[in-house]
């Protein structure tokens, strides 16, 4: 019984934790701003993303300078 406890354990943990990572993504930039609404153009297709849908915006960060020696 004890050599089976950890394996499946694992087993366990692997399923929730790639269950957990799925998820749509595509690159997109802005095409037009209109006061709450905002006009996407992606790079792929778009068929994995439907009306309503909730997705998640990350900003472009501006780099800090490099220094030179």
């Amino acid at each position: 019984m004890k050599k089976l406890t950890g394996p499946a354990i694992l087993i366990l943990c692997l399923l929730f934790v790639s269950v957990g990572a799925y998820g749509a993504s595509n690159k997109c930039r802005v095409v037009e701003v209109e006061e709450k609404k905002l006009v996407l153009e992606c790079e792929r297709d778009t068929s994995q993303f439907k009306t309503g849908d909730q997705v998640k915006i990350k900003s472009m960060r501006k780099s800090a300078a490099v220094e030179g020696c």
